[in-house]
Parts: structure tokens; sequence; C-alpha cells
């Protein structure tokens, strides 16, 4: 019999369908420490018992976790490396296996669970088992929300350490996905964070999300790096209690538009559950922004960060109550078109962002945005040597949780045309809502570089005919996460094409920083200097005697496992339950 005076920390794991949110979690101690692999650990044994009551072959489960693992292999240095068992909570063994034993998923809807043994004073790994639920009927259907390898993927996550994440689109959401077989942005910036290599590609950002007068700390923002090349969340942070939050493992000399926007509380460590959000007038929530400079001018055109050091410090970030769009297009929204000037508001460079919106209203009507680009006077010369330049629009709505693909339309003097973006279901599942179009410079006919653009909002609601599954597979739990105007990102950089099929960037907005500490929001900020952490006890008997903290994903609907409707079918929300224990004993058993 051995004694570990440890702590046990149970993260278990169940899911939903998403869409494009918040941040990994990184799990730590009560004393602060990462838990994470001791930093001599290259190679980790992981054994798998393929065995199950689900008619799962074991070649089948084979498949599945090394399909798993080698997501996870190609981007950390740590290597897992597949043994075989036949054995099942053993002691002193990492595991892999699936029970029916409803005692260690303490309740219904819990899909998977890992136990991470780890010592308290420094967070290192002993041991870690992923369960998983064998009453859950999986399948092998990659387009299937209750495809094996969604959930082996997420739970080896947490086997690494990480804890669940709120960004739609990433392996680390807390809720079920499709599309959590393949690790996103996000979770490549997780991993790198808990176990660097060094790699002189990657760089962070850092700052602090603050508020109020006194410039106080924001505890519980959740903060999200969105790349210029590619349009996607490449990392995110949740703020820490003096505000202050840091981004790492994102790729260096790209550029990042950085949006701000309260956590939901459910499937987060405890840790977060005295974060509070009621800092606007009347106590409402403060809302989503994207980081811009202070000046009037400069509002609802986010600051782009370019990242070419190791680290880049961007300041003071403040929270907003308010709408931040250009004041001209609220003046003539659904009228005529604003100007969008890739000139104005620009230190330097071709290009720019702005924000817009549309209400739910409009969002049901598909009521059209203008802008006007003028870009008749430009000496594309000096731009650019080359003949084939375009100014690429892209339209990033999907991080913001906004629910609508953008149709996006193009007139000028020869000709106009609709670039209706289709929905396509990528190779695991998910899908991308976000828009581009490429706009061919006429370099021989200048006043043909004066464009009208339009973008119409196709809603994923009414869209739903032609998608394979519904809304909710993509925009999961939608009372917490989304805002009550749907609001987008356009931005705008000049490419020219390679001619073969890839664009590379020739000019966009190049931003001098400047923080928010002469206009901050939410006056009502007030200091976290007590919150408290509140949880319940959870008591589970299975493998060994415990009273450990035990973070819990559990289905609200009350549902059973492998019933129909229920879980899969209904719409899943998380509860964190906590308690803390002291020490764990475990009984000898062999492979």
């Amino acid at each position: 019999m051995n004694k570990y005076s440890i702590r046990i920390l149970f993260l278990i794991v169940s899911f939903v369908w998403f869409s494009n949110i918040e941040a990994y979690v990184i799990n730590r101690t009560s004393s602060e420490s990462l838990v994470h692999w001791a930093c001599g650990v290259s190679l980790i044994d992981l054994y798998l018992n393929p065995g199950n009551s689900q008619g799962l072959s074991s070649i089948t489960v084979n498949e599945q976790v090394d399909a798993s693992i080698a997501e996870w292999n190609s981007k950390s240095r740590i290597t897992l490396r597949k043994k075989a068992t036949s054995g099942a909570g053993q002691n002193g063994v990492n595991e892999i296996y699936f029970s029916n034993n409803q005692e260690i998923f303490n309740g219904t809807g819990v899909v998977g669970i890992t136990q991470v043994a780890f010592k308290d004073n420094n967070g290192e790994i002993l041991e870690a088992d992923i369960i998983i639920n064998d009453l859950v009927a999986f399948t092998t259907d990659i387009d299937e929300i209750k495809y094996l390898g969604n959930v082996l993927t997420h739970e080896m996550g947490h086997f690494f350490g990480l804890g669940h994440g709120q960004v739609a689109g990433s392996t680390m959401l807390y809720a079920l996905s499709r599309g959590q077989n393949k690790i996103a942005a996000d979770d490549m910036a997780g991993i790198y964070s808990m176990y660097p290599t060094g790699d002189s590609t990657k760089g962070s950002l850092t700052g602090k999300i603050i508020g109020g007068n006194g410039l106080l700390g924001i505890f519980g923002a959740h903060v999200q790096a969105i790349s210029l090349s590619s349009g996607q969340v490449a990392g995110a942070s949740i703020s820490e209690t003096d505000g202050s939050f840091v981004i790492n493992g994102l790729t260096k000399n790209d550029q990042y538009y950085i949006y701000t926007n309260p956590i939901t509380q459910v499937g987060l460590p405890s840790k977060y559950n005295g974060v509070r959000y009621d800092f606007c007038e009347s106590s409402k929530k403060y809302r989503g922004s994207f980081y811009q400079s202070c000046g009037s001018s400069d509002e609802g055109h986010p600051q782009t960060i370019r990242l070419n050091a190791a680290s880049v410090a961007v300041g003071n970030i403040t929270i907003r109550c308010g709408l931040d769009v250009p004041t001209e297009y609220m003046q003539s929204k659904n009228t005529t078109p604003a100007d969008f000037d890739l000139q104005e508001n620009v230190l330097s460079g071709l290009g720019n962002s702005f924000t817009g919106y549309f209400s739910t209203q409009e969002l049901l009507l598909s009521q059209i945005d203008y802008f006007r680009m003028d870009y008749s006077n430009v000496d594309w010369n000096a731009v650019s040597d080359s003949e084939d330049l375009y100014i690429e629009l892209k339209v990033i709505n999907q991080a913001m949780y906004s629910p609508f693909k953008a149709v996006i339309g193009v007139k000028r003097n020869s000709t106009s045309y609709v670039v209706n973006p289709q929905y396509i279901q990528e190779d695991d599942g998910w899908i991308n809502l976000e828009s581009i179009v490429r706009i061919p410079i006429k370099r021989l006919n200048p006043s043909d570089n004066d464009i009208e653009i339009s973008i119409t909002p196709k809603s994923i609601i009414s869209a739903s005919a032609s998608l394979p599954f519904v809304k909710t597979d993509y925009f999961p739990s939608s009372s917490y996460f989304e805002d009550s105007l749907s609001f987008y990102l356009v931005s705008a950089t000049i490419v020219k094409d390679n001619g073969n099929l890839t664009y590379s960037l020739v000019s966009s907005k190049n931003d001098q920083l400047s923080d928010n500490t002469q206009c901050p929001d939410a006056l009502n900020t007030y200091a976290l200097s007590n919150y408290t952490i509140k949880g319940a006890a959870i008591s589970s008997k299975a493998k060994r005697d415990e009273s450990g903290l035990a973070c819990g994903t559990v289905d609200l609907n009350g549902s059973a496992g492998n019933g129909p409707g229920g879980f899969f079918i209904g719409l899943i929300f998380s509860l964190m339950v906590c308690s803390l224990t002291t020490s764990i004993i475990r009984n000898n058993k062999t492979i």
C-alpha cells in the first residue's frame, strides 16, 4: 500500500456543441503552483485498456487513441507513448479505460473524467488516468457530437494539466463539441505555455484589464488575441486578481486584435467563482469590446498589435459599458455608405479595421450595412510593384459569438458582384463562420478603385436548412455568451497573389500602441479584495478513498448519459463543484 501526501484534481469533462469564444485555463494548486509534469519529463507512457461494453472493437479504440495522441504529440515537447494493459484502476500507472461505475462520474451527462494526482507544494503531476463513461453510446462518425475522438483529445489536454476553456472551436472548450478531436490554435498556445520549447518564432502579449477612475484591475476578464493573418483566435487568457494577463505561444511577426469580454463561470475552476462583472450603470454587465486608443476619432477602430519581439506589453486595457463603433457608421447605418479609409486613423501602412453590429431584428431581416473604400488616389507603385494586388477584407464575428455568416457585396464603376460564402463543414466536423473576400486593385483605371461594400448577415437560424446541424451546434449556451447585439470586425489589408493559391501580406495598419490609462470606462468598478470561493463537496468512492478538489461538468438538464434526447440532444451547461483534499491512499495493483 502506498501513501501520497498530495492533492488530487478531478477534471470531470462532458461537452456540448459550440462555436468561437474563450480560453484554455492552466490549472494551479492551492498554493498557485502550476499543475504540470516534471520539467525533465520528455516521454510518458499511457496504458490503454480498450475493453468496453459498446461493441467498439479493440482496433477501433486503438486507432482513436492513436489519433488523439498524435494531435498532442505534434505540438508538445512531451511525447505520449501508448502501451497496452488489460487492467483498470491500477496504482502508479497512467491509464485510459472505460468504466460503467457511475460513482466515478458523479451524476448524469458526464462522458469522461481525467484524474490527476499531483504534489500540492509544487504542482508536479505524479499520475493521471483518463476514464471514459461506458454507459454513453459513442460513435466513430467524425461528424457526430458523440465522436469518441472528441472526448479522447479533450481529456488528453487535461492529462497534460490544461483546464477547461471557453474558446469555441477549441479542444479544451468545457462542453462536448464537434471538431474537438483536432486541437486549435488556443490549445496549441496553452500546451506551449505549459511546456515551452524556446521556439524563437513564439512570443507573448501582456497587459492589464482595468476599469473605473481608479484604474482598478478586473479579475476574470476573458482576453482573446485574434490573428490578423488568419482571422482566428490564436490564444487567450483570463485576467488575474490584479487584472494582469499573459497570452503565450503566439506566432511572432503577426498582428493581433485584442477582444475582451466577461467570462462565464461555467466549466472553470473554483478560483473564478468570485468573479464580478456588474460594473456598469445600474449594475449592468460590461460588454465585449476591442482594444482601441482613447481618441474619439479612433472609436470603433481596434488597434493592431505587432508582435515583433519575444514579449510585447500593451499596457492598460479598459472594460467597456457602451457601444464601440465608428461615429459615421452609426449615423449612416443601413442607409448610406460610411467611409472606411485605409489611411485614416493609421500611423503608417495601408490598412484599417472597424467594428459594426446587427441588432436581433436586423439579423433576422438580413438588414444590410454599407461602407465605402476610396483608393482612387493611392500611388500603388509606391505600395508594391506586384501586378496582382488585392484588398483583402475579413469579416470576423464567431469569436464574438455572433451567429451569422457575412454575405459581402462589391460595387465599383466597372462591375458589381456578391460573394456569398457557403457554410462548409470542415474535416473535423467544425464549421467556420468567418468570411473573406479579395478585391483586385485596378492600376490602369484608378477611378475603379472607389469601391462600395455591403455586408448582409446570413443568420445561422434562417440558414439552418442549408446547414448540416442547428445553431446550438456552433453557438451553445447562448444565454451565457451572446451580446444583445451581434458584433463583427472588418479588417482590410493589401495582399499580393503568389500564383499558387496563396497570398502574401503587402501592407497593413501599423499602430503605435496607445493604452487606456486616460480613458477608463465602467465608473462603478470596485476592487475584489475579499472575494470568496464557494463550492459544494463531491463524494466519490470509485477507485480510492478521497475527498478532493473535484471539478465537474454537469448536465443541468438532468438527462441520463445513455438515454434518448437528454444530454447530447439538449443544451448542456456546466456546474463546477469543488472541495479540497490533503491525502490519498491507493492499493497497489499490477498491469
